[in-house]
């Protein structure tokens, strides 16, 4: 797989978990709230870095 084709799978799961993170604001579950944003922010680091053909962990 391509490093463009990898970072645009992690644009597209960190739109997928950011509408989570949403969600479960508007839910008042804050603490849900929390883990999926941070989520987002991880990946959406990680299609920057691999954008840039910066090696990134996949753990």
């Amino acid at each position: 797989m391509r490093s463009a084709d990898v970072a645009l799978d992690y644009i597209r799961r960190a739109s997928r978990t950011l509408g989570e993170a949403r969600k479960a604001f508007d839910s008042m579950d804050h603490p849900l709230t929390m883990r999926r944003s941070q989520e987002t922010l991880e990946l959406s680091l990680k299609a920057v870095l691999t954008s840039l053909a910066i090696p990134v962990s996949m753990m």
